[in-house]
C-alpha cells in the first residue's frame, strides 16, 4: 500500500509550501486530501503535506473520527467532543427525549479545530444512557467559544454550550467503535507523523524507516494485538529521536514533538 504511494510521488503536483494557519490547512486538506478513501493513506498523506505538528494531529484526528463514525462525511472536518468540566462549574452534557427530537443541555470543554470544524460529535449522558450525536456547528442553540491556545499553538480550541438544543434522532451515531477511539486516534496520528518524517527528513535511513513503520501501523488499525502496539510505539519513539535535528521546514519541532512522546507512557505501562 505505502510502497505504491511512495512510487507515485503524489506530492509532485501539489502547491507545497509553508501553511501558517488552520484555515489554510483546512482549505488545502479539503482540496487535495478529503477525497482519499483509504483512511490510513489519508492520514499519512496529511502528514506528508504538513509543516508543523498541529497539521499532523489534525490529519490523524480526522481519519480516526471517520474510522470510528463511518456515517460521517469524509469531505469536511469534525470534532469529537467528550471532555467535560471536572470541577463541576460547567454542567456536563445531558439529553432527554421530546416530541420534537433529542433535547441537549450542557457543556463540552474541549473542541478541537473549533474555528474550522463543520460538525461536532458529542457524547451526551453517562453509562447506559450515553448516546453519540452529530450536530452542525451552525445549530441555533449551540454556542462555540474560543479558548486560549493549547498544546499546539496553531490549532484552535474551544468550548461548546448546548442550551435547549433540539436535534433529530437521525443524528444519532453508532457507538460500536467508540471504545477503540483512544487506540485508533494514536495510530492515525502516528501514521501522520510518519508521513511528516518521510517528507521532511534529510536522512535517507530515517525516511526508509518512516515508510516501513507506516506499513506496520496500517496493519494494526483493525487489530486488537496490544503487544504489537507497544512494539510499534517503541519504533515511533525511536523514529522521533532519530528525526530530531534532521528535519527540513518543520515549524516548532523542539516544542511540539511532545505530541508524539506523550502517548508512549500510557501505551507502555498497560498490561497485555
Amino acid at each position: 500500500m505505502f510502497e505504491e504511494l511512495r512510487n507515485n510521488d503524489f506530492q509532485k503536483n501539489l502547491p507545497l509550501g509553508p501553511i501558517g494557519s488552520e484555515s489554510e490547512f483546512y482549505a488545502f486538506w479539503s482540496k487535495y486530501l478529503s477525497g482519499e478513501k483509504n483512511l490510513t493513506v489519508k492520514a499519512f498523506k496529511g502528514g506528508m503535506c504538513s509543516d508543523r505538528f498541529a497539521w499532523v494531529f489534525l490529519s490523524g484526528y480526522q481519519s480516526a473520527i471517520q474510522h470510528t463514525f463511518s456515517e460521517m462525511s469524509s469531505d469536511h472536518w469534525a470534532s469529537f467532543a467528550v471532555s467535560e468540566d471536572r470541577k463541576g462549574t460547567l454542567p456536563g452534557l445531558d439529553w432527554s427525549k421530546t416530541e420534537k427530537g433529542i433535547l441537549l443541555n450542557g457543556y463540552k470543554t474541549w473542541v478541537a479545530a473549533v474555528d474550522q470544524m463543520n460538525t461536532i460529535i458529542v457524547k451526551a449522558g453517562r453509562g447506559d444512557r450515553a448516546v453519540y450525536l452529530a450536530v452542525d456547528r451552525d445549530h441555533s442553540n449551540l454556542t462555540l467559544t474560543r479558548k486560549e491556545q493549547g498544546f499546539l499553538p496553531e490549532m484552535s480550541e474551544g468550548v461548546a454550550h448546548f442550551q435547549d438544543a433540539v436535534v433529530s434522532e437521525k443524528d444519532l451515531l453508532s457507538d460500536k467503535n467508540v471504545k477503540q477511539f483512544g487506540k485508533i486516534e494514536i495510530l492515525y496520528i502516528y501514521l501522520a507523523f510518519c508521513g511528516l518524517v518521510a517528507s521532511k527528513s534529510k536522512d535517507t535511513t530515517v525516511v526508509d524507516n518512516s515508510w516501513a513503520i507506516a506499513e506496520e501501523i496500517s496493519a494494526l488499525v483493525h487489530s486488537e494485538d496490544f503487544f504489537a502496539l507497544k512494539e510499534v510505539d517503541a519504533k515511533v519513539q525511536q523514529l522521533r529521536d532519530e528525526a530530531g535535528g534532521n528535519m527540513l521546514g518543520v515549524s516548532g519541532w523542539d516544542a511540539d514533538q511532545k505530541l508524539i512522546a506523550m502517548y508512549s507512557k500510557g501505551i507502555q505501562s498497560r498490561g497485555d
